[in-house]
């Protein structure tokens, strides 16, 4: 057949040729002689073939399941009697894919599954789980004389970019439905799903480091438009907030951001790098112990996410309409009181726990799910929300040079100011409970970023 007649123009598909690779092993590689065999290689899995790897028992392997990653991942203990785990977030990044999450079949078919992340057709049997999930299993089950278990990264290659993209409606993009786009800015990709709340949200942390769109003078690196908003460099300082001048670059490419003086010095600091650029070959055997990760993104304070250091004093609730997301995309809003069962945090919280309310402070504003609340699969708010395709992350924080939390919970910024001039409003979990976006927390800390459209 003719590369058109097997669907030439399929968005993000690949051709390949080969005589005896993809061969199926009830067919004989002479049938093919003199032949070349054309096989559609999924997106999911454009790129080298990949073969099941094989894990010793009592560990889950991480797979990074293409070749051309970067970056490593070592083997994460379970001991013979758990019964669940919580999986490590993600450190390999390949270029032009987004990630989506971690499988337990190394040939996943992307969206070949309910929205639950369960297999169907060709997936039928198997899971995807978000890249910090929970997972449960019987004891002993990965132990000797068991293999352990091998879980493989499932890449989703870029179909557009971020920026001028529009989110279908269901009919064409199902809720659970994943893609992945490329943020123009610095080329970066980031996968993409249609969430419980009909929104599109970005379900990997945002990168995005202004390294390769600033040159060193500050001014706009070639290629990049006057709409980019980029952030000052503050590594120097040791992370270190209240020692770093102005920490945005105005949409020309100056440093022309006003100064911040007086008690509000340490609300400037834009962001945390988290990226394991120092050295890529660090063979990561842990993620919660202040190691970088790159699936983990970077952290910025609330000047750098709402890319507005003149709204530092911002109160009352109000909303901030700029941001560091993409053009076309926006920070989730959050917020208590008479504002919160419209935001975007808590609606998306609400859906995916099958619109049960919270069970504390409902009242008050002050509103969170406890784990005596579980949706009709059973999961609590912080096992939903850290599954497939949501994939929040248990990222922690950073404040000054120390990082906090990080594997057991995760703080993401809302565009919503506190009722003080410190605060912001910000999706938070820990094992406990989730604040739907109605938790506050100083301006200066560094969160992590999802942006929503």
């Amino acid at each position: 057949n003719s590369a058109t007649d097997i669907g030439q123009n399929a968005e993000g598909s690949t051709l390949k040729t080969t005589y005896q690779t993809y061969i199926r092993t009830t067919q004989l590689a002479g049938t093919y002689t003199g032949k070349v065999k054309y096989t559609m290689v999924h997106p999911a899995n454009a790129g080298a073939p990949t073969q099941p790897v094989s894990c010793n028992p009592g560990y889950i392997c991480y797979s990074p399941n293409a070749s051309g990653v970067a970056d490593s991942m070592g083997d994460q203990s379970i001991t013979s009697s758990a019964t669940t785990a919580n999986l490590w977030a993600s450190n390999f990044q390949r270029t032009g894919y987004g990630f989506a999450g971690w499988s337990d079949k190394y040939d996943w078919v992307l969206n070949e599954n309910d929205a639950n992340g369960n297999g169907t057709g060709a997936n039928a049997g198997y899971h995807i789980y978000g890249p910090n999930a929970t997972i449960t299993f019987t004891a002993g089950q990965y132990s000797d004389p068991n293999p352990g278990l091998s879980l493989y990264a499932v890449w989703v290659p870029s179909a557009g970019n971020l920026q001028g993209w529009t989110c279908p409606d269901n009919s064409t993009m199902p809720i659970g439905r994943v893609t992945a786009l490329k943020d123009q800015r610095d080329n970066d990709v980031y996968a993409v799903a249609k969430l419980a709340d009909g929104k599109c949200w970005m379900i990997e942390n945002l990168r995005l480091d202004n390294d390769a769109a600033h040159n060193s003078d500050g001014t706009l690196a070639q290629g990049y438009n006057s709409s980019f908003i980029g952030l000052a460099d503050p590594e120097a300082s040791n992370f270190k907030s209240s020692t770093v001048a102005n920490s945005l670059y105005s949409t020309n490419g100056s440093t022309a951001a006003p100064a911040i003086t007086g008690s509000y010095t340490d609300y400037r600091f834009p962001r945390y790098n988290n990226q394991n650029t120092a050295n890529p070959a660090t063979n990561m055997t842990a993620w919660d112990n202040d190691l970088n990760v790159y699936s983990i993104g970077n952290y910025y304070t609330w000047a750098a996410a709402i890319a507005d250091t003149s709204h530092y004093d911002t109160n009352n609730q109000s909303i901030t309409t700029t941001s560091i997301c993409p053009t076309g995309w926006r920070l989730p809003t959050g917020g208590q009181t008479t504002i919160n069962t419209t935001a975007d945090y808590y609606v998306l919280v609400k859906a995916t726990m099958n619109n049960q309310e919270p069970d504390q402070g409902a009242t008050n504003g002050y509103a969170y799910y406890s784990n005596n609340v579980t949706n009709t699969n059973g999961d609590t708010a912080m096992t939903a929300l850290t599954s497939y395709p949501n994939d929040f992350i248990s990222s922690g924080y950073f404040l000054d040079s120390s990082m906090y939390a990080r594997g057991n919970s995760g703080y993401y910024w809302a565009s919503t100011a506190g009722t003080s001039y410190y605060v912001s409003y910000n999706l938070h979990f820990s094992n406990s409970s989730f604040w739907p976006g109605t938790g506050s927390q100083n301006k200066n800390t560094g969160f992590s970023i999802r942006c929503v459209r």
